[in-house]
């Protein structure tokens, strides 16, 4: 595992639980204000991919590869007090091809 020294904690903020892909799958969206996020990425891809573009931080609560949200189980979904923040003291760098499972590419411990 390699360390990363950061002058910045890296925490996440995130807007209300939305659903996307046709209703089906539900995740908790980061906010657009996730600098700390972008500059990361930025700084992680360096020399892989030099111009990244911006990715919007998220967590995906149901996929809709493998889940169907109806309006009754996104009901309940929202009852929940999901966090509006986190904080992370690791990353994980992954990749995916061709629609297949994704693989981890390297991890960095944040310091």
């Amino acid at each position: 595992m390699k360390s990363l020294k950061l002058d910045f904690p890296l925490t996440i903020k995130f807007d209300p639980v939305e659903r996307f892909e046709d209703h089906n799958g539900v995740w908790l969206p980061g906010s657009k204000e996730n600098k700390q996020f972008h500059e990361l990425r930025k700084r992680v891809l360096k020399g892989v991919i030099d111009s990244p573009g911006q990715h919007r931080p998220h967590l995906t609560l149901m996929h809709p590869r493998n889940s169907t949200c109806t309006d009754t189980i996104f009901d309940q979904i929202k009852q929940y007090t999901l966090p509006t923040e986190l904080s992370f003291d690791e990353i994980s760098w992954i990749e995916q091809k061709n629609g297949g499972q994704w693989t981890i590419k390297d991890v960095f411990r944040i310091y």
